[in-house]
């Protein structure tokens, strides 16, 4: 089981949201902060948020929008924003689930997704929704990038991003906690909407295309299925799993 490290193999975020989350993270050491004019404006108000938090923050550096063009990779979508900033610290499983939460909750597990965007954007939905934590394997999942944290719209300062070294053994771990495990699968053999999920639930999802490996699939309790329909029945990754974690709030609003 994993212990306690950081996440990240960038020093530096760029976009508006995954900015501004950052800048108000008490927890992240801020180094510079690079924005044209014209972001500054919109950043404003949170500059000045950080200062009614009384947050140990350097002052902007404004630049012209050619630096940003020269400085960061060709077709990022920066908004004109850099923000250099130390990585964040991850809890470990054991950690979040010492925390013996009484509410409904769920955590994620991501297996064989490596795509980044799809990563910041699952880490999006999966916080609005309310997870605990998203869980990936170590050897086939990226750090936190500034791509993750840019889809992410600033998720990444709230919701913890674990890395394992075998799924299987973290589902195990988790069962033995209580926790139930769903997979999702095309061959799932009840619709979302039609389970009663469990307080203390993991949600799984495999890479598209490939789907769960067979291990993952015969460690779930249950597979279950998005009730697509032709022409087009199947979904991005992404999009299925916010389809998964609105389905599993929508069962405790009921």
């Amino acid at each position: 089981m994993s212990i306690s490290k950081s996440s990240s193999s960038s020093p530096y975020l760029y976009g508006i949201h995954a900015v501004r989350a950052a800048f108000l993270n008490p927890d992240r050491q801020i180094s510079q902060l690079i924005l044209s004019q014209s972001s500054l404006a919109e950043f404003s108000e949170t500059l000045a948020e950080a200062k009614r938090q009384k947050l140990k923050r350097p002052e902007p550096i404004v630049k012209t929008k050619d630096f940003f063009e020269q400085k960061l990779p060709p077709g990022v979508v920066h908004q004109q924003i850099l923000l250099y900033t130390n990585p964040l610290d991850q809890p470990s499983l054991y950690e979040i689930v010492a925390q013996n939460e009484t509410e409904p909750h769920f955590v994620v597990i991501l297996d064989q997704v490596t795509d980044p965007q799809n990563i910041g954007s699952i880490m999006r939905s999966a916080c609005a929704f309310g997870a605990k934590a998203l869980i990936v394997q170590e050897k086939n999942s990226p750090d936190i990038t500034p791509i993750i944290a840019k889809n992410a719209s600033g998720a990444v300062e709230y919701l913890p991003y674990i890395q394992e070294n075998n799924l299987s053994a973290t589902m195990a771990f988790l069962k033995e906690k209580g926790y139930w495990c769903y997979g999702l699968a095309e061959e799932g053999s009840e619709a979302l909407h039609k389970i009663a999920f469990p307080e203390k639930t993991v949600l799984i999802m495999g890479a598209e295309g490939k789907g769960l490996r067979r291990l993952i699939r015969e460690n779930c309790d249950q597979l279950c299925a998005l009730p697509t329909q032709e022409p087009l029945p199947t979904l991005n990754v992404a999009n299925a799993a916010a389809a998964t974690f609105y389905a599993w709030r929508l069962s405790f609003l009921k």
